[in-house]
This record gives structure tokens, sequence and C-alpha cells, in this order.
């Protein structure tokens, strides 16, 4: 077993905690000024900032590449002005079609995929997919 760098574990720690206390504080700010808005007037503000930070396109609303990361850090930002994200209230359980799981499932274990495949598949499919 490999020895652990347990001062830069402990650096990186801190760090993350520290730039997670800073991104609560401007998700809360943002929630402030966004007070009562919806989403999309939101995301007309977030997601042409995002495109200029992460490099992307987003142009007549629309990002060219739907799968960019851009796309992911704007929507998780989007959601969490919202108020829409895991430490929000509980979601209502929606549970998935049951014919519809037993058929992906059979289809995934047939292919023999592997761990690394699955979950290359798993995000591939939730990044093309758009719910609107």
């Amino acid at each position: 077993m490999r020895k652990l760098n347990v001062t830069a574990i402990k650096a990186a720690i801190n760090g993350a905690f520290k730039a997670a206390d800073t991104y609560a504080t401007y998700v809360a700010e943002l929630q402030a000024l966004f007070a009562d808005s919806d989403r999309e007037t939101i995301k007309d503000h977030v997601c042409p900032l995002a495109a200029k930070k992460y490099g992307a396109e987003y142009k007549d609303g629309q990002w060219t590449e739907p799968t960019c990361a851009a796309k992911r850090y704007a929507n998780r930002l989007i959601a969490a002005i919202m108020g829409t994200t895991s430490d929000s209230a509980e979601p209502p359980t929606v549970a998935a079609p049951a014919k519809l799981t037993k058929s992906i499932v059979n289809q995934i274990i047939g292919a023999g995929l592997t761990h690394a495949e699955f979950t290359a598949l798993l995000a591939a499919v939730r990044n093309g997919i758009s719910f609107k």
C-alpha cells in the first residue's frame, strides 16, 4: 500500500471546504438578487457567462454542444439559485416505469459492459437528454 501525503490531503480538503463556503455565499447572494425570477430569466443571465468562462458556445438560448461542461456547470448553478439542489427539501419520489427499467437492465447486462463503459454510458445518456 502506498503512503498517503497527509499534508497535501489535509490542504486539499480544507481548500474544498473553503470553496464550498464561498460557493454557498455566492448562491445565497444570487438567490436574493434573482428573488421570484423564473428559470428562463436566470438561465438568460447564467448561460452566456458560463459559455464565456468555459470556452463554449451559447447562441439564441441554446448550447451549440449539448454535452459541454459549461452547460453542466450552468445547470448546477441555476438549480442552486432556484433552490432545487440536494440542500433543499426532498422532491417527491418518482418511480421509473418497471417495464422500461427491466428492458434497459437486460440490454446493459447483455452488452457485457465493464464498469467504466457502464459509467460512460450513463454519462452519455444523461448528457444527451434534455427535459424542458
